[in-house]
């Protein structure tokens, strides 16, 4: 049916995972034909213009999203992003500060117009805005986080810290606060700091789950004997939350108790049978006991749910490539991973390059798998994959 906006839509969203940027844009402009009001769909052209390479087409599809929905935080925001991407900074700065001029005292805009000022060079601006929000008692903390985000910017981590305390002291109820200040204490190999601020979080803090789980990996390198409590805990307190499953399954994999690994995710799933999180992490446990079917029908699956997910698309086809049961099984992961072709992603580019000699396209490999080891000269594998497509040219 060609009125029929849900099935174009999904029929496009097939054409941009093939990397069939044209055919997308083509669908997503008859749909704005008949709903010019469209904003998805607006922003899915927008999406496809990008990924085509048309950069300009995508800045004026973006920017009418933007003028319709101003208000709208993943528009406008998305809007910005995409600006800061392709380098039309001083774009970006003029936006922000429209944002700016229209609410004066709305700490994120006020952020995003200094970190966009510092990002430029412009550090003078960006601390003229720190300092206004500093003495303005409504939004100060916020201006203790800016500065500390700017001197990090700027290598000043000692002074930084000081600055994340500052904002945390103020509010301490805020658990981007509290991430920032221990993210501090540990860039300055200040770890008792960290811990004893996490050990020091009331279990009826808004942000106390969060807090365990980063003192858990903390304590898995200091004192790893803690570990098991903090997690049996946190399993008990919110036994739908995958996080504490996931970490704890995770740290005995890498202790080499597998078997105990996977009976911790599965008492996750016992509970939670969609949770993504500990699908995922049983598809890693299936892996490295080299139970590849077992992971694979978990990939397949999760795929199938999520097709846009690039992570469960790349270890499907990873898996595929390097343990396939027939040919139709390398088209196959190659069909996944030319989802990757355009990627600047290093470990996709790689796993898209790989998939390609498999199946004898040596040309793509070979400009890939360059890509992929220039981007990232220390990964061994990638290196590897390239010896063999040379060796095989």
């Amino acid at each position: 049916d060609p009125k029929n906006r849900d099935g174009l839509m999904d029929k496009a969203k097939l054409a941009m995972l093939d990397q069939k940027f044209n055919s997308a844009i083509g669908i997503y402009r008859n749909i704005l034909a008949d709903f010019p009001n469209d904003t998805p769909a607006m922003i899915a052209l927008g999406k496809a213009y990008e990924y085509s390479g048309t950069i300009e087409l995508a800045n004026e599809t973006y920017f009418l999203a933007y003028q319709m929905n101003r208000d709208v935080d993943e528009v406008r925001d998305g809007y910005i992003d995409f600006l800061i991407k392709y380098k039309f900074n001083e774009r970006a700065e003029q936006l922000v500060q429209e944002w700016v001029s229209a609410s004066p005292n709305n700490p994120y805009f006020l952020k995003r117009l200094a970190l966009l000022k510092a990002n430029n060079g412009k550090f003078e601006d960006a601390e003229k805005i720190v300092n206004r929000m500093i003495a303005n008692p409504r939004v100060s903390a916020f201006g203790y986080q800016l500065q500390g985000d700017i001197l990090t910017l700027k290598g000043q981590l000692e002074a930084a810290t000081d600055s994340y305390l500052n904002a945390f002291n103020l509010e301490k109820e805020n658990a981007i606060f509290m991430g920032n200040l221990v993210d501090a204490y540990l860039k300055t190999e200040k770890q008792a700091q960290a811990i004893a601020l996490l050990n020091s979080i009331d279990t009826k803090a808004p942000y106390y789950y969060e807090g365990q789980l980063i003192l858990a990996k903390l304590y898995e390198k200091t004192a790893p004997e803690n570990t098991t409590n903090i997690y049996s805990e946190l399993i008990k307190k919110a036994p739908n939350r995958p996080e504490a499953y996931v970490n704890w399954s995770n740290n005995l994999s890498q202790k080499g108790m597998l078997d105990e690994s996977i009976a911790i995710i599965e008492s996750c799933i016992s509970i939670n049978k969609e949770s993504y999180e500990c699908q995922f992490a049983m598809a890693d446990r299936y892996t490295e006991k080299k139970l590849y079917d077992k992971a694979i029908a978990i990939y397949k699956k999760q795929v199938d749910l999520h097709p846009s997910d690039l992570l469960m698309r790349n270890n499907l086809a990873s898996l595929l490539i390097d343990h396939p049961t027939n040919q139709e099984s390398k088209e196959y992961a190659f069909y996944l991973a030319q989802t990757f072709a355009n990627t600047e992603e290093p470990v996709l580019k790689d796993t898209f390059g790989w998939a390609a000699f498999k199946v004898g396209k040596l040309n793509e490999a070979t400009k890939a798998l360059e890509f992929a080891t220039e981007k990232a000269p220390k990964e061994g594998l990638f290196h590897y994959h390239l010896a063999k497509v040379y060796q095989a040219n």
